[in-house]
């Protein structure tokens, strides 16, 4: 009899702790040299992969991206965990949610989306979870500590626009 009934979900950090905010409230800060020295590591990818593994054996149904900074300010290093997840899928350890959690602030650029997103959907991207602290764009700038922040419906049409759910 298996210790592990169900792990409903694979929750995985990447990138190398970059990011475009400044939180006061941020208790990511912390780890960020640990992100750079793990998201070189083969043995984090090989623990990613038996992670995604493990959790479709024992009924999964979500992977979750997040980083010790904005995912999307190493966008490689979520393509990676994407490819990494991908082929995984291949190989029958697939989930139906595909999770990218982030500030939104790069999102806002639609170069940025036309050149990331169409590939992060071909590789399982379903959603995108952007972390609003106040719908109102000044208090939203103050809590990432930036002068402006988008308008939310830019970022939500630029996301939507390549087939992406938000969240």
């Amino acid at each position: 009899m298996a210790c592990i009934e169900k792990i409903y979900s694979v929750s995985a950090l990447v990138g190398d702790g970059r990011c475009n905010g400044n939180c006061e409230f941020c208790s990511a800060k912390n780890l960020r040299e640990q992100a750079r020295k793990s998201s070189n590591d083969p043995l984090y990818w090989k623990n990613y992969e038996s992670a995604i593994k493990l959790s479709a054996r024992h009924g999964g149904w979500s992977l979750s991206l997040t980083s010790s900074g904005e995912p999307t300010c190493d966008p490689e290093a979520v393509t990676k965990a994407l490819e990494t997840y991908s082929d995984c899928a291949v190989q029958g350890a697939w989930f139906p949610n595909v999770n990218l959690f982030s500030n939104g602030i790069l999102l806002a650029d639609p170069k940025f989306c036309h050149e990331w997103l169409p590939y992060w959907r071909s590789l399982g991207l379903t959603n995108i979870a952007i972390s609003i602290h106040s719908v109102d764009r000044e208090r939203q700038a103050r809590a990432y500590g930036i002068p402006n922040y988008h308008s939310f419906n830019a970022i939500f049409a630029n996301i939507n626009n390549h087939g992406i759910g938000v969240r």
